[in-house]
């Protein structure tokens, strides 16, 4: 227990703590911070409106933005043929689950990996050679 000579001064350290309304800002509210964030959006907007649309007739590759590595054709088929895919997975769930009962409802669905924007093997010797 809070013997009564300390009272007083616990609630004057704490009424000082709250007074203090010079700091009220959050921290990415700041001047420096502000620049920083402008900063950086200028120089994205910079580099796409350098940079030709990835996903358009442009150019043959698609890559990512930032390190520029190109996604293999192989990868490319599949993104374009994505669609088609989860369907036949989709289709294939319900046979087997609702229909046929060969599986259980809640056994989990088999997952589709795609090493998106991994050099493979041709493409890193291509890039060695430029």
């Amino acid at each position: 227990m809070v013997s009564a000579p300390e009272t007083p001064r616990i609630l004057m350290e704490a009424s000082d703590k709250t007074d203090n309304s010079d700091d009220t800002k959050h921290h990415e509210e700041k001047q420096t911070k502000q620049k920083q964030f402008q900063t950086q959006v200028r120089q994205l907007v910079e580099t796409i409106d350098d940079m030709v649309n990835p996903f358009g007739g442009d150019t043959p590759d698609l890559y990512t933005l930032d390190t520029k590595v190109v996604m293999s054709p192989e990868l490319i088929m599949s993104v374009k043929t994505e669609e088609s895919i989860r369907k036949a997975q989709y289709e294939s769930m319900i046979v087997e689950r609702l229909s046929n009962n060969m599986k259980g409802f809640y056994e989990t669905i088999r997952k589709i990996h795609y090493p998106f924007f991994e050099l493979g093997p041709e493409r890193k010797r291509q890039r060695n050679q430029k």
